[in-house]
């Protein structure tokens, strides 16, 4: 009985398109650590799963390895940020429709598609107030009405995730601490004294924030747990929240990120008035996470100040290893350049010696 029951776990497999490597990896820890076979679809790291498809969700290629794979459960976050978010959504539920033993799809929402400083549950209707947060109201109507065709979709809406892994490209905190780097790069260049026009060019917008009141952050690793969960229980529901639990007022995490930056390092600050500077929002409404505790018997566990730290010390280190490896190239470039020009200096120098002897 119990051979048999793992065989069946064995033949599970959950399948993620285009998540963020920060949750990418412990979903894939979590869900292989049960037995389950973990495939992931779109640019993520090659560590974020045993089988990885590079290629888009709206590519031949997709159709052709959604008809190769079994799946059980599929993950895909709700790409409000882009332009072609709703045909990609599309497509994507299109493909996921054709799968025969499919019995979750969790499409990752996020907090922005209420307004205000209170607390909200899964039962609060929408009233974003941002555009990102109107496209992303309108993905989960599309979403949520796939249902009727038989799609068991769920929306689960997350706050700000935080951890190992995270980019500047995610979130409040990549933002804001690329914003930070980028000045500080800037600030550097302008004390080896490079040209005028070079800085001009390669300066970079101030950043300020709007601080709207404390905002609620979750560490990945608990997100990951909290989907497991729902599996786990077989949680059929339209909305789900997985809320951090605790909020962080601007100045609080400032501190906290302070701590992980290079020394010297000048932080953006809140803006007293609107200006032309560019605006990075802080502040959204807190996710009631009742039923997750009550049904699912799940609660974040991990030290969020921690979480944040390790987002922090994850851009900081890949934006090091970026210039490290641009500095890499570039001595390269200069190696291969000098070789290519080694023939012709023998040679000018040749013709100069021979010009020499024939003036002599």
């Amino acid at each position: 009985m119990d051979r048999s029951g793992k065989t069946e776990k064995q033949k599970k497999q959950l399948f993620l398109a285009d998540v963020p490597s920060i949750l990418a990896r412990p979903l894939s820890a979590c869900f292989e650590k049960e037995g389950w076979r973990v495939a992931s679809l779109g640019a993520a790291e090659t560590d974020v799963a045993h089988h990885l498809y590079a290629a888009d969700v709206m590519s031949k290629e997709a159709e052709e390895i959604f008809a190769l794979e079994d799946i059980s459960v599929l993950v895909a976050p709700l790409e409000a940020e882009r332009a072609d978010g709703i045909t990609r959504l599309e497509c994507l539920l299109a493909l996921a429709k054709q799968q025969a033993h499919l019995e979750h799809v969790l499409l990752l929402g996020r907090e922005d598609v209420f307004a205000g400083k209170g607390v909200a549950g899964e039962e609060t209707d929408w009233s974003p107030d941002t555009a990102t947060g109107k496209r992303r109201a309108r993905l989960e109507a599309l979403a949520l009405a796939w249902k009727t065709e038989g799609m068991p979709v769920t929306v689960v809406r997350l706050p700000e995730l935080c951890g190992e892994g995270a980019t500047e490209r995610e979130g409040f905190l990549g933002a804001f601490v690329a914003a930070a780097l980028d000045e500080k790069e800037v600030t550097a260049q302008k004390e080896q004294k490079v040209q005028k026009e070079q800085n001009k060019q390669q300066k970079q917008k101030a950043w300020t924030v709007r601080v709207h009141g404390p905002q609620e952050f979750l560490v990945a690793r608990d997100a990951a747990y909290g989907l497991w969960r729902a599996v786990e229980r077989d949680f059929s529901d339209d909305v789900l929240h997985l809320g951090g639990g605790q909020g962080f007022g601007f100045e609080t995490l400032v501190s906290e990120v302070r701590a992980e930056m290079p020394e010297g390092t000048k932080l953006p600050q809140a803006a007293q008035a609107r200006g032309t500077e560019g605006v990075l929002p802080f502040g959204h409404p807190f996710l009631d996470s009742t039923r997750a505790r009550q049904e699912l018997g799940w609660q974040p566990r991990c030290d969020i100040r921690a979480g944040i730290r390790a987002s922090v010390k994850s851009i900081v280190d890949a934006r090091a290893a970026e210039r490290a490896q641009a500095m890499e190239s570039a001595k390269k470039r200069v190696k291969r350049a000098w070789h290519r020009a080694v023939p012709y200096l023998e040679n000018l120098a040749g013709a100069a010696i021979m010009a020499g002897i024939a003036y002599l």
